[in-house]
């Protein structure tokens, strides 16, 4: 007789490229957890291509289920509706172009087995372009979760993606979906004080990154993120106003926000630097 589940991997979908939904949904598969609900969530009603696939490994792998938003809904209400979906003790979630390292299951339900004031586990991202080249590595630095609230403002402290959370603390409390990005940000500030966070210091997914994104784009969504970002700490500024770390996070993603104003050679060398220390 086959085990309950305890976990649903809710796996938002968009527009990404084939071959890279493949590779994630492949990676899913061959965890070495094998007893899992994914739900799918496609929130691109247009994309059949996508479609198509989708419920061709929904009908081969009874483990996969399909969700289909009638329109774009955005990242934060369909994560919120792959969510609500759920009915095991655990919830994951998985980009559709990120590649699952074949343990990740396995190692990060065990800790929460072991751990129950643990509410949401984080770990450590490689970065991967579109080839699947290797482009560098985050490991979290465990220590500084034992002050997320001063380390909440870091550059990179927690990587969404990599997240395994208990179902009912993220069923009650979840991700605004007025927010189009950053929208994990505000959450983790919601939620701070109200469980613990914790991550494992080793890497869990393969993080892929554009190829040969142009400078315009890029400094776009630099741009949005940046606004998003200060939107969600203005949300919560009462809160947090009386830690240092927080106005200087706040000070950095006004920098941010204006670099269209800036020479076209000078946003790039910020980029540069960006890219390479955040």
């Amino acid at each position: 007789m086959a085990n309950t589940p305890q976990l649903t991997v809710v796996l938002p979908a968009y527009r990404e490229p084939l071959p890279f939904v493949k590779s994630a949904i492949q990676s899913v598969q061959e965890q070495t957890m094998r007893d899992f609900v994914c739900i799918v969530v496609l929130d691109d009603a247009t994309n059949t291509v996508l479609q198509s696939y989708l419920e061709g490994v929904c009908k081969k792998d009874k483990r996969f289920q399909l969700l289909r938003n009638e329109k774009n809904l955005g990242l934060a209400a369909t994560l919120n509706r792959g969510i609500a979906a759920a009915k095991t003790p655990y919830v994951a979630r998985h980009d559709a172009d990120d590649i699952c390292v074949k343990e990740r299951f396995e190692l990060q339900l065990a800790y929460l087995a072991a751990n129950p004031q643990v509410g949401l586990l984080f770990g450590g991202i490689t970065y991967i372009d579109g080839e699947g080249n290797k482009k560098g590595t985050f490991i979290p630095q465990v220590h500084r979760l034992n002050n997320i609230r001063k380390h909440i403002f870091d550059n990179i402290l927690l990587v969404h993606p990599t997240l395994m959370a208990r179902t009912a603390l993220m069923q009650q409390n979840q991700y605004d979906p007025t927010f189009r990005r950053s929208q994990d940000l505000e959450l983790w500030l919601r939620l701070i004080g109200k469980t613990t966070f914790a991550a494992l210091p080793r890497v869990l997914l393969y993080y892929r990154v554009p190829s040969n994104e142009d400078v315009k784009t890029r400094v776009e969504k630099v741009i949005t993120w940046s606004r998003s970002a200060n939107r969600a700490l203005a949300m919560h500024q009462a809160q947090y106003k009386g830690n240092f770390a927080f106005w200087r996070r706040r000070m950095n993603l006004t920098a941010l926000a204006t670099l269209r104003y800036l020479p076209r050679p000078l946003v790039t060398g910020v980029l540069t630097i960006k890219d390479k220390f955040l």
